[in-house]
């Protein structure tokens, strides 16, 4: 599906090979090298989506400058209630693909992100799931060629309380 999404949006995409539940630090290493990999390939920077969170700034920012390159956060400090109604207005689709089911309930995973979900999780939950609450797959909008159709494949439990809803492809609409 990720291979999809890229193709869709017109980007190139490359994977990281790490083990199923790889070591930090394991995962720092395998990072650096590939962030050293794309700095002999002229990438200067190396973007972030994060909105608040100093300690995971901190952290990526210290990983980038070990590979030479400049971290860089566009949506630092944004109001995340306004981020997230503007990407639905903007006309972006997404699903909920995992819940933290500490902090949400798991009945909400495969669900279209939309309105109805910001307004239902706002006591509870970010409404960008900044804190981990939950993630989403975006499959449609206006920077995609075209839109991406999937199904449901079921569920896993990756970590103790996050529930993950497989992806499997179906034909593009």
């Amino acid at each position: 599906m990720l291979k999809d999404q890229a193709a869709s949006l017109g980007l190139a995409i490359q994977f990281i090979e790490m083990s199923p539940s790889p070591s930090n630090n394991e995962y720092e290493e395998s990072m650096v090298e590939f962030l050293k990999k794309c700095k002999e390939n002229e990438i200067t920077h190396a973007a972030f989506g994060d909105i608040f969170l100093k300690d995971i700034r901190q952290y990526r920012e210290k990983l980038v400058r070990l590979s030479g390159l400049q971290a860089i956060f566009p949506l630092w400090g944004e109001q995340t209630d306004s981020l997230a109604r503007q990407f639905i207005n903007d006309g972006y689709k997404a699903s909920i693909c995992g819940i933290d089911g500490s902090k949400l309930p798991y009945s909400l995973l495969g669900h279209h992100y939309d309105a109805w979900v910001i307004d239902a999780i706002r006591k509870s939950a970010d409404p960008c799931g900044e804190n981990g609450e939950f993630h989403t797959f975006v499959y449609g909008g206006p920077i995609f060629s075209t839109e991406l159709s999937f199904a449901a494949a079921g569920t896993e439990n990756a970590f103790t309380d996050f529930r993950t809803l497989l992806l499997q492809r179906e034909d593009y609409t």
